[in-house]
């Protein structure tokens, strides 16, 4: 139970270090941390760690997303958050949650992903072994 926790929480840390320095970088699409989360879910695999990928991911996507739009919202005062709310007609808030949870859908997808390949392609390799 303790290394399994151990994992999890070495997990997190690297996918949120992961996330906080693709979104410093200014070179890279949106997107784009999804590709090293989806690493990091390899090399998890590999190191047969133990844990829930999907919550995981989930979880910290979304701490970085709803933090990022409460701190983006505060230096520029309403500025891009208040209009995209009024365009969509939704509050400020509803609109910080709802891009939290497509930020953790997207983690937790490519983290529980990465997970998912390196477990199906040692089991090819042991099928085509025998």
């Amino acid at each position: 139970m303790r290394k399994k926790t151990f994992g999890s929480i070495k997990t997190a840390v690297i996918v949120l270090l992961i996330l906080f320095l693709t979104a410093r970088v200014g070179l890279f699409p949106w997107w784009a941390f999804i590709i090293p989360v989806f690493l990091t879910g390899m090399l998890a695999a590999l190191l047969n760690w133990k844990l829930p990928a999907f919550s995981i991911g989930f979880w910290t996507g979304f701490m970085v997303w709803f933090g990022l739009n409460l701190y983006y919202d505060q230096v520029l005062p309403g500025a891009v958050l208040g209009r995209i709310a009024l365009l969509l007609k939704v509050s400020k808030f509803l609109l910080v949650i709802a891009a939290g949870v497509a930020g953790g859908l997207l983690t937790g997808l490519s983290l529980h992903a990465g997970t998912l390949f390196w477990v199906n392609t040692k089991e090819i390799s042991m099928t085509q072994k025998t």
